[in-house]
């Protein structure tokens, strides 16, 4: 029942499709002519320096310590059993 139902529903999401399909010959844009001029006029526009990064500073971080105190966190001899 599912497999039917998998099937119908491919195939009446391909419906729309089938009859849009490219042919060799046809021109196929993918970004509209517009969005190609706005790019063109915001290179002219903005400084090369702009788009580069410049590196920050950032302060550097405190060392960690090792605490000096000495923790047992199990005792082998409490655990055998004799």
């Amino acid at each position: 029942m599912r497999v039917v139902y998998a099937l119908t529903v491919a195939v009446l999401a391909a419906v729309p499709f089938a009859g849009t399909v490219a042919l060799a010959d046809e021109a196929l844009y993918l970004t509209p002519p517009l969005y190609r001029d706005q790019a063109r006029a915001l290179q002219q526009t903005r400084n090369l320096s702009d788009l580069t990064t410049t590196p920050q500073p950032v302060a550097a971080s405190k060392p960690m310590i090792a605490s000096r105190t000495v923790r047992i966190v199990a005792d082998a001899a409490a655990n055998r059993a004799d």
